[in-house]
């Protein structure tokens, strides 16, 4: 049976968008070592940063935002994570929705609307590989991600922010795309291109 340590992420004061909480709150499974968990914390950070640097943009009248411009228009397939009504055009739209989503997810987190989520410790099944993966997820869900420890070291940051990314994004409704029918390229697809987009906007 694991075992946690609870963990806190600030989050900035951004009036504009309504109440949001001090920080972020996360289970991290004690089988991390402290540098790992420090790790953790700071890829959090960096989400968070890229979070709050696009709304501020947004904010001060930067449409679009560098976030919008990264994925632009090379994000075509699987925008809309499930429960959103809307079919949206491009990729900038979906960054919009995407750090509408992350607010959500964030004041649910930091103000106890959901149970905390879990930061777990698992390396893969032999023949697999992953960085970071997260459980199929949609609205009301947490953020409880899955690290493999081997890829939480010093200068890996650049990817690892990026998975992070993705897999918040897991937990928030984003879906893969089929390709059992169809070949299609990564980079269509919205999850895949923000984590590609990931490392240039640190």
């Amino acid at each position: 049976m694991a075992s946690y340590q609870q963990i806190r992420s600030s989050l900035p004061k951004l009036n504009y968008l309504g109440a949001i909480p001090e920080y972020l709150v996360f289970d991290v499974d004690t089988r991390f070592t402290q540098e790992q968990v420090n790790l953790i914390k700071q890829l959090i950070s960096t989400i968070v940063g890229i979070w709050s640097n696009s709304h501020e943009e947004n904010n001060n009248g930067v449409v679009p935002n560098f976030f919008q411009k990264r994925v632009g228009d090379a994000a075509v397939r699987d925008l809309e994570p499930i429960g959103f009504d809307e079919r949206l055009s491009n990729g900038s739209a979906a960054v919009e929705v995407l750090l509408n989503v992350l607010t959500e997810k964030f004041v649910e987190n930091g103000f106890g609307k959901t149970s905390v989520p879990k930061i777990k410790f698992a390396r893969p099944k032999s023949g697999m590989d992953y960085r970071i993966i997260a459980a199929n997820g949609g609205p009301g869900s947490n953020l409880s991600v899955t690290f493999n420890p081997d890829y939480l070291k010093t200068g890996n940051s650049l990817f690892n922010t990026g998975a992070l990314m993705n897999a918040f994004m897991v937990r928030s409704g984003y879906r893969k795309p089929i390709t059992k029918f169809r070949k299609l390229s990564n980079s269509e697809n919205i999850r895949e291109t923000i984590e590609e987009s990931c490392p240039l906007l640190q």
